[in-house]
């Protein structure tokens, strides 16, 4: 094997080896196989191009850079393309200051790149490549090159932060992340003299969203949190905030709102599925069954946990692409609450006479909105069918019930099916 003849410490950086027939090539390592191992890509160079990568750093890092669009558009299994990389090796390590800077395309990962290295971000931004890149370093510094990255991106939005904006963002830490990562509370990132500032901005979006939790939604999985309940603390957030500092970016306000979101969410995420309190006098007591739509059966029967939390453990369990359909079926009364995820729809179903045979009565409703879904199982695991003439209204088919759903999405009032007129809400 050919021993390596020149390397710098940094990992990413172009080496150098010697071949068997006594020649040198210039190895690089770059994007990665169809196994993701990194790719490395040969260039054959000559000992004129060696002296300059041990004796110019700037030089050695700016091949680097400008070499990582070849790397990317080779792909994991695609050659280099030779030719270009040869003519920028050229250029690059014994070029002009002129020939190089003619070399500045604006690609923005490149720039992100020299600005992890320590490069000039005012004459990168002028295309004086030559110029910029006099100051780099071997190491990376990858804080400058997030920060760079982000605020490039903040910026082609039309969006830049003032002093506040920073703060907040700092505190919340997701001023390099744009929402990448789960926000915290970093106090110590902020800068003293604004800290209490954002200490009272933050508590006021907190008031804001007092008493408002974010529960899981068992029809998504065992984990998921309910869209409406996020939505609506979020809003509540963000309107406190623009009340506070109109001026605040969209970025700022939606990280405090990622913020207070998570943190309810936390809170309620060992929660039961249905926390209401125990249930009322007069309540049927009769043995279920719970049924999805591959056939698999669980029962339950009183004495333990709550009907209505053990239905939601049974869906969240269960629920996928392609098991959308789950029922509660009262064999004792022949009747069956059956949710069909997919449509958003609800059908109740009875037996009049208790023969099949003689004729089955089903009902459709549209059931969008966790609450209204928690409010019906709960009136039917009480009550049965008829605890659910108190909602309507209800549709004779499912077509009707999709039909519905389509203009309620179109923003059509009155489709989802409410109680006593109004429409049934989060406890």
């Amino acid at each position: 094997m050919a021993d390596v003849v020149y390397a710098r410490n940094a990992t990413w950086l172009p080496w150098v080896r010697g071949t068997e027939q006594g020649g040198l090539e210039l190895v690089m390592a770059g994007g990665a196989d169809s196994l993701h191992d990194p790719r490395e890509f040969i260039l054959p160079i000559q000992g004129k191009h060696l002296a300059v990568l041990r004796e110019d750093l700037p030089r050695h890092v700016l091949l680097a850079a400008l070499l990582q669009p070849l790397y990317y558009a080779a792909g994991i299994r695609e050659p280099l393309n030779a030719q270009a990389a040869s003519a920028l090796l050229q250029t690059v390590l014994l070029g002009t200051p002129s020939q190089i800077d003619a070399l500045a395309t604006g690609a923005q990962h490149v720039d992100t790149y020299l600005i992890g290295h320590g490069a000039d971000a005012e004459a990168l931004g002028n295309g004086e490549l030559f110029r910029a890149v006099r100051g780099v370093t071997e190491s990376v510094d990858h804080t400058r090159r997030a920060e760079h990255d982000i605020t490039r991106r903040r910026a082609a939005r039309g969006i830049v932060l003032g002093q506040l904006d920073t703060a907040i963002l700092d505190y919340t830490g997701q001023r390099l992340h744009g929402g990448a990562t789960l926000p915290r509370r970093l106090p110590g990132a902020v800068d003293p003299a604004l800290l209490p500032t954002v200490l009272d901005l933050i508590a006021g979006a907190e008031a804001a969203c007092a008493g408002m939790r974010i529960r899981r939604d068992p029809r998504k999985g065992l984990r998921a949190t309910d869209k409406q309940d996020w939505t609506r603390l979020e809003n509540a957030a963000e309107e406190a905030l623009r009340r506070q500092h109109p001026e605040l970016v969209a970025d700022t306000m939606r990280s405090v709102g990622f913020l207070l979101c998570s943190e309810a969410a936390d809170r309620d995420r060992d929660r039961p599925f249905d926390d209401e309190d125990n249930p009322v006098p007069g309540e049927r007591i009769r043995e279920l069954a719970f049924e999805d739509e591959k056939g698999e059966v669980e029962r339950w029967v009183p004495g333990g946990i709550r009907a209505a939390e053990a239905f939601w453990n049974y869906v969240s369990q269960r629920v996928s692409g392609d098991d959308q359909v789950f029922l509660i079926e009262d064999a004792t009364h022949q009747e069956e609450l059956r949710f069909h995820l997919y449509a958003d729809a609800v059908e109740r179903i009875d037996v009049p006479s208790g023969n099949v045979d003689e004729g089955v009565r089903s009902e459709y409703g549209l059931a969008g909105s966790l609450a209204v879904c928690r409010d019906l199982v709960r009136a039917f695991t009480r009550g049965g069918r008829d605890a659910l003439d108190d909602f309507g209204p209800w549709m004779n088919d499912l077509e009707s019930a999709q039909q519905a759903r389509r203009r309620h999405t179109a923003g059509e009032p009155g489709l989802e099916l409410v109680r006593h007129g109004e429409t049934t809400r989060h406890v």
